[in-house]
C-alpha cells in the first residue's frame, strides 16, 4: 500500500513538473512571438494593465460597459463563446438596457478540433444539452438576448454599431483573427472589442490579437486575462464615457493586484 501511495504521489509530481514545462515554453514562446511581430513591423506594442476593474470577467466587463453608456441610449454587445451563459446572464441582470447578441456554433460545429494543450470543449465543441443550459441561463432575458448558432464566418453580413463586443470562443490563431475581422467592423467610434485568455497558455489569442494591436496602432488594455482595445473615433469626436482615470492609473508593465 505504502509503495503504491508513493508511487501516485510520484506520478502526480511528475505530472505538475511536466504541466509546469509546458506552461513555461508556452510563455517564452508567447513573448517572443510578440517580439518578434514588433521587430517585423517596425513599432512597438503599447499595453497597459488596468487594475481598477478588479480580476472578475463579470465585474470587468460591466465596468466596459459603463464606460461607453450613454443616458438615454440602449446598450447593445456580442458575446462570442457564450458555452453556459453565465457571463451574458449576469451582464443582462445588472444593465436593464443591454441588448446581447449570443454567438455560438454549439452542436452545429463539424470540424474535429484537437490541439496539443487546448483540450477544453467550451473552445471547440459543444453539446445540445450545453446550448439548452445556456438558454435556460438567459431565459429571463429573453427579449434582450438573440442566440445565433453560427460562427463569425458567416455572420459577416451583418450591419451594426455595437459597444461592445466579447470573444472568448476557439482560441486558435486562426479563428481569433477571423472573429476579429468579423466584429471589427460592426463596433461604433469609441467601442471596445475585448477578449478572454489573453494567457500563455492560449497562444494563439496572444498571437492574434497582438498582430492586430500592432496592425492598427492600438493601445492594448489588460486586467486579469481580459484585453481590451477602443475603437478610434471618428474625426473631431468626443467621447464622455471614457473616464479621465483610465489614462492615469495605467502603468505598462506593472502588476495588477
Amino acid at each position: 500500500m505504502f509503495v503504491a501511495a508513493a508511487t501516485t504521489s510520484l506520478d502526480l509530481g511528475l505530472q505538475c513538473v511536466h504541466s509546469l514545462f509546458q506552461a513555461g515554453s508556452l510563455f517564452a514562446s508567447t513573448f517572443r512571438d510578440a517580439r518578434r511581430q514588433e521587430e517585423a513591423g517596425g513599432r512597438r506594442l503599447q499595453w497597459s494593465f488596468v487594475r481598477r476593474l478588479g480580476r472578475n470577467r463579470t465585474n470587468i466587463l460591466a465596468g466596459l460597459l459603463s464606460m461607453v453608456a450613454e443616458e438615454g441610449r440602449e446598450l447593445r454587445a456580442a458575446e462570442v463563446g457564450v458555452f453556459m451563459g453565465e457571463t451574458s446572464s449576469k451582464l443582462l441582470g445588472l444593465f436593464e438596457n443591454l441588448r446581447i447578441l449570443l454567438v455560438d456554433p454549439y452542436h452545429l460545429h463539424t470540424e474535429n478540433h484537437t490541439t496539443q494543450f487546448n483540450q477544453f470543449e467550451e473552445f471547440y465543441i459543444s453539446s445540445r444539452s450545453t446550448f439548452l443550459a445556456a438558454a435556460g441561463a438567459t431565459q429571463r432575458f429573453r427579449r434582450r438576448a438573440s442566440f445565433v448558432l453560427q460562427t463569425s464566418a458567416g455572420l459577416q453580413w451583418l450591419r451594426g454599431d455595437l459597444d461592445l463586443v466579447f470573444l472568448d470562443g476557439d482560441h486558435r490563431y486562426g479563428s481569433v483573427r477571423k472573429d476579429i475581422e468579423v466584429f471589427w467592423p460592426l463596433l461604433r467610434p469609441h467601442g471596445i472589442l475585448a477578449g478572454h485568455d489573453f494567457a500563455p497558455t492560449f497562444p494563439g489569442v496572444v498571437e492574434a490579437v497582438t498582430e492586430f494591436a500592432l496592425e492598427f496602432d492600438l493601445e492594448l488594455l489588460l486586467a486579469a486575462e481580459v484585453w481590451w482595445v477602443f475603437k478610434p473615433p471618428l474625426a473631431g469626436s468626443v467621447h464622455p464615457g471614457r473616464p479621465e482615470w483610465l489614462s492615469k492609473v495605467n502603468r505598462r508593465g506593472s502588476c495588477y493586484n
